[in-house]
């Protein structure tokens, strides 16, 4: 052909260009045809046939690209032949694996040009060479295992810099890689890039679009797809052909999820064919990677399998085409899983991998050898010892030369785990291979808690658990000596879980441990023989245990759950296949439904499955969800709840049966053996789970049923259950204990109500990175009737730093002047009544660890108001058992008469052997405002010695107040010990004795140092202290101190309240009660306004707990 003018060939680049910012990258390579034979500036033309065809993934065609005549300018030659070199590197490393050479090459060249980025002009090969270098190292990230770190440096305003050449340059397609690649959150600059060259007229941003929808389908948003691609149709033209095609991907991908799946697999399948004969194999990649995660999707069946094999045999065909050899090793692995999928046969897939794993590509590349890990696994699960052994220890050999230090000691696990396969051995032999694996563990155990390896550690403690069981067994010890040395390595390994980031592993490895030492508790408490021992402990046994044709007669949990999860974590579905029918199968047994226990286990473990394989989320997991009975998250997740639910209904029941047998044992044993019942470590663990599938469904109903279910359950349970007929006095029968705090409880709470009632809960939950959740409920009504406002708020405070804040609330500190600093960090978590509650709504809170000692109405909420200005405040352990207290009371109703008769103690006792001067006066002042109390109440006041247990006793029955002002006494090692001081000498009234008084729904005011104060170390927000054996022993509600006060504090805060308690009336209340959230409110913000009193310390620690109201005293309504 004629020569070309260098304007002319530049004019045809541009053209190029202009197709390919619009994605049409074969027609940009097309359109350079028409300089084919042109001498003048070849060079250039070459640059932009190579550029092309890297885009395109035509790695064959680059290394057969013509040379071309270089530039006449020295430097400009020797640029050229620089992105010559980088471009060709490139290439090698999809088409050969050639990373470490690719990788030198890569960073001399950045380093030579990377200077050149701040300039403001940079010409195009520069930027190519830039561009290919990092790109190269891109690589060296995903593939370059045993490959020295090349240092390639760059920070975040070097790439914001190359991005604006290259955007500049019309490299869109560099741009937006780039930004991909290198950049942690690239949406918001992928967005904005797309909106700037929108603005322009500029079709590029249809690229940026095309690519922000595809990250926004992976991260579930579909209404964010939706909406680009209804752009997209308005913005694209029948002309761009292949814009439209990625379109139509994206759409069948993330969006079409109606249609039939197999339909949306071929139709994927036939636009790869379509990009393929194009010469897009990039695209045509990732539209069989969208072909092959659908049918992941769909359960197993004929044509899945021909779907996959095609789907398979498309890819092999597109690499073969384009030369990318280093893509086609990787996807001939995964059609290592497809042949798993398609002959259900694991030999045939692993003599496949074996040819692979010594192919010469992953030979070169030390990256491939990581597949030994899943060789091992599956011939582990096969019980093939000898061939695991040896993957385990190539697996390990490669983590030595490759990986981590923490990688390798979890290879030494994987080791140790096959050693412990059974095999052909003398006894004394076994017992010397044992022994020298225990002291293996033992050092390795050491070892990783000094390089904090927790993964690693826990794993080992497992295993060192089987070790001493099976050393036990051949040296004849009891089972009950093993089972507690196991009882104590598990429990710290259960400790060692909660340090654990990785929140998967975080949960399998709690719920292996809990299976673990249940069946080690179940050892040292009963007289199990060794053979069942050795079943119950022993959690690897060498059986062809899943090939069993009909109805299992056995099944060892642990074992189950062990290999289950070993197939999830190496993605085997054949393993996973046999295990799950195994389990299922048994589940199916007539004597499993009728055994109520273990139908609850199972059901806790069915949930515990489906939640743990939404957790290894990945396209191949995909298949294991279709095993499992689920195609989505959504489905997954209410599976799961409802396993979890169907258990809890059993497990309460059963809870409620054991009550009812404990019948003659004294009312505070009954609750702290039910708190530790209801709060072991799977229940609580499960609680987490479910609440977290709850928030993640962003179903507010099934969330309030959860918190309430996991909130004070031993303490609620037991006030429901103590609730005798005549105690009854309005409202809904006894509900069974299986039931949840339900829509009709909450009416009849606000029915004694005149003013709006607003509930609200916070509770934590996850594994590794708790979240705190503020959930708020009232009630309202419309045309339709009564109706419940939900809100539901993440927090966004880290737990740990709550808990830092929390310990730092002291009565020292409450009373300094920088007191408000340390309420501070509690702000965030009142926020959000703002919206939920109006001023002047009653609020009930429920808090969770660590709160409950937080005075949470002293914090400031919206323009510097505390909570308790703008709101009466009352504290529950939960909802549940606000009904439990408000059973006991009658329910106010308009016109109601006033009471006939009302009874009300006043005790106090205060150091009566203290002879100092200032303990006597004190004594005198207290013991005068006892006296004008009582007055007021109409009683005559028990004293000083008078005071005693017989007395406190006989005079607490059938009160409707009682009030208690001298020395509380708390023992923070032994809550049960928690008493309050009476008179006669070391004479005291503890938690026990209170829990079984007979007060009848009493009001409860306690002037004492730490009255309010409890006990929540046990998990499951279970308090334990005075408060809850006050309600325990029949009361409503009571009035405390979350500090130690001083007496004086004391007396004015008794003063002011019971002068409001007595003296206001309010008509609007809807019958003859007293307001106590109100009388509490008055009271406090009264004490704020005294001079001397204006700290926290003084009038923050008073709390009212329980209802929010008391029967008014005779003649006063």
């Amino acid at each position: 052909m004629a020569t070309l003018t260098l304007a002319a060939v530049e004019e045809v680049i541009a053209d190029s260009r202009r197709e390919s910012s619009v994605g049409n990258f074969p027609g940009a390579l097309l359109t350079l045809r028409a300089l084919d034979g042109a001498s003048s500036s070849a060079y250039l033309v070459r640059k932009e046939v190579c550029r092309l065809r890297i885009i395109l993934g035509d790695h064959k065609s680059i290394t057969l690209t013509p040379s071309a005549t270089l530039p006449i300018d020295q430097q400009e030659s020797e640029t050229y032949n620089d992105l010559l070199c980088i471009q060709l590197h490139l290439s090698r490393i999809s088409g050969g694996g050639d990373i470490a050479q690719s990788l030198q090459s890569a960073k001399s060249l950045f380093q030579r040009y990377e200077k050149d980025v701040t300039s403001e002009e940079l010409e195009s090969t520069v930027l190519l060479i830039l561009y290919y270098s990092l790109e190269v190292h891109y690589f060296w990230k995903l593939y370059g295992d045993g490959i020295p770190d090349p240092k390639i440096a760059y920070d975040g305003t070097f790439l914001q810099q190359l991005a604006l050449h290259l955007t500049r340059e019309g490299f869109y397609f560099e741009t937006l890689e780039l930004l991909e690649h290198f950049v942690k959150d690239s949406e918001p600059q992928i967005e904005a890039l797309a909106s700037s060259l929108l603005a322009e007229d500029n079709l590029a941003g249809t690229a940026c679009l095309i690519r922000l929808a595809v990250i926004r389908g992976r991260n579930g948003d579909t209404d964010g797809v939706e909406e680009l691609l209804n752009l997209l149709d308005q913005l694209l033209s029948d002309d761009h052909k292949i814009a439209r095609i990625q379109c139509e991907l994206i759409s069948k991908r993330f969006l079409e999820t109606s249609l039939n799946q197999s339909e949306r697999t071929e139709q994927l399948l036939q636009l790869s064919e379509t990009l393929s004969d194009l010469g897009d194999y990039n695209t045509a990649l990732q539209a069989l990677e969208y072909a092959a995660e659908v049918e992941s999707t769909l359960l197993a069946s004929g044509q899945t399998r021909e779907h996959a094999v095609r789907i398979h045999a498309s890819l092999q065909q597109v690499c073969e085409r384009s030369g990318d050899h280093l893509s086609q090793t990787l996807f001939q692995f995964r059609n290592c899983d497809v042949i798993n999928s398609v002959t259900g046969d694991l030999s045939v897939a692993l003599n496949e991998r074996e040819k692979l794993l010594s192919a010469p590509l992953c030979s070169k590349l030390p990256y491939f050898q990581r597949f030994h890990r899943r060789q091992w696994a599956e011939y582990f699960m096969l019980h093939q010892r000898e061939s695991a052994l040896r993957h385990a220890n190539l697996y390990l050999e490669y983590c030595r030369n490759y990986r981590g230090a923490e990688e390798q000691s979890v290879a030494e696990n994987m080791r140790t785990q096959t050693e412990l396969q059974p095999a052909r051995m003398s006894e004394d032999a076994r017992e010397a291979s044992l022994e020298e694996i225990r002291m293996r563990l033992q050092q390795g155990i050491e070892a990783d808690k000094r390089n904090e390896w927790y993964i690693s550690q826990v794993e080992k403690q497992l295993l060192l658990v089987e070790v001493l069981e099976g050393l036990g067994r051949i040296q004849e010890e009891e089972p009950e000596e093993i089972a507690q040395t196991a009882i104590k390595i598990l429990d710290d390994a259960i400790f060692t879980c909660e340090k654990i980031k990785w929140e998967s592993e975080n949960i399998y490895l709690k719920f292996e441990i809990m299976f673990l030492r249940g069946a080690a508790s179940d050892l040292s408490q009963s007289s199990i023989t060794m053979d069942e021992g050795s079943q119950a402990l022993s959690v690897r046994t060498n059986t062809n245990a899943y090939s069993l044709p009909s109805p299992p007669v056995s099944f060892k949990k642990t074992q189950c759950f062990q290999e289950l999860m070993l197939a999830i974590r190496n993605e085997s579905l054949p393993a996973f296949q046999r295990v799950f029918d195994y389990v299922w199968l048994y589940m199916d047994r007539p004597d499993i439904h009728e055994d109520s226990l273990r139908r609850a286990e199972f059901l806790n473990f069915k949930g515990m499955l489906y939640y743990l394989l939404m957790k290894y989320e990945s396209p191949t997991i995909r298949q294991f969800w279709n095993i499992a009975g689920f195609n989505s998250f959504v489905k997954g997740s209410k599976m799961a709840l409802e396993c979890f639910e169907e258990a809890f209904n059993i497990t309460d029941k059963v809870g409620k049966d054991i009550t009812e047998l404990n019948k003659s044992a004294d009312t505070m044993t009954k609750l702290v053996s039910g708190q530790a019942y209801l709060t072991n470590a799977i229940e609580l663990l499960i609680f987490e789970i479910a609440l977290e599938l709850s928030f993640g469904l962003d179903d507010k109903s099934r969330t309030w049923d959860w918190i309430q279910r996991s909130k004070a359950r031993g303490l609620s349970n037991l006030l429901r259950s103590s609730l005798e007929p005549e105690d009854l006095q309005k409202g809904p029968d006894y509900l069974s204990l299986s039931k949840s705090l339900t829509f009709e409880d909450l009416q009849f709470i606000q029915t004694a109500s005149a003013r709006k009632l607003v509930f609200v809960d916070w509770i934590s939950f996850g594994a590794c990175d708790p979240k705190l959740l503020c959930f708020s409920f009232s009630m309202g009504r419309d045309e339709t009737g009564p109706i419940g406002a939900r809100e539901m708020i993440e927090i966004d405070i880290p737990m740990q730093d709550l808990k830092e804040a929390a310990r730092r609330i002291t009565d020292a500190r409450m009373d300094s002047p920088d007191a408000s600093d340390y309420l501070h960090p509690f702000m965030p978590l009142i926020e959000p009544l703002a919206n939920s509650s109006e001023p002047g709504d009653i609020l009930i809170l429920s808090p969770t660890a660590p709160l409950h000692a937080v005075p949470l109405h002293a914090i400031i909420l919206g323009s510097n108001q505390l909570l308790i200005e703008r709101n009466p405040v009352v504290y529950v352990p939960s909802h549940s058992a606000l009904l439990s207290c408000l059973q006991r009371l009658s329910a106010p109703e308009p016109g109601a008469e006033r009471p006939d008769n009302w009874i009300a103690s006043v005790f106090g006792a205060y150091d009566d052997n203290g002879r100092d001067p200032h303990t006597v006066e004190e004594r005198r002042e207290i013991y005068h405002s006892l006296e004008n109390l009582a007055i007021d109440l109409g009683t005559t006041p028990v004293l000083g010695t008078n005071l005693t247990k017989t007395s406190f006793n006989q005079l607490s029955q059938q009160v409707n107040l009682l009030h208690f002002h001298g020395h509380g006494i708390s023992d923070p090692d032994i809550p049960e010990r928690n008493s309050l001081a009476l008179g006669a000498p070391n004479e005291t009234i503890n938690v026990s004795d209170i829990a079984a008084l007979n007060l009848h729904g009493s009001h409860v005011t306690l002037i004492a140092c730490s009255g309010a104060v409890q006990d929540f170390s046990l998990s499951g927000d279970e308090p334990l202290g005075l408060f809850s054996s006050f309600l325990l022993g029949g009361a409503s509600s009571a009035i405390g101190a979350l500090w130690p006060i001083q007496s004086s504090t004391g007396r004015l805060f008794t003063r002011v309240f019971y002068e409001y308690f007595l003296r206001h009336l309010d008509r609007t209340e809807l019958g003859p009660i007293v307001n106590l959230a109100m009388a509490v409110q008055h009271t406090v913000l009264e004490i704020k306004r005294r001079q001397g009193f204006e700290t926290p310390y003084h009038w923050a620690p008073f709390v009212l707990y329980g209802a929010w109201f008391s029967g008014r005293k005779t003649g006063t309504w």
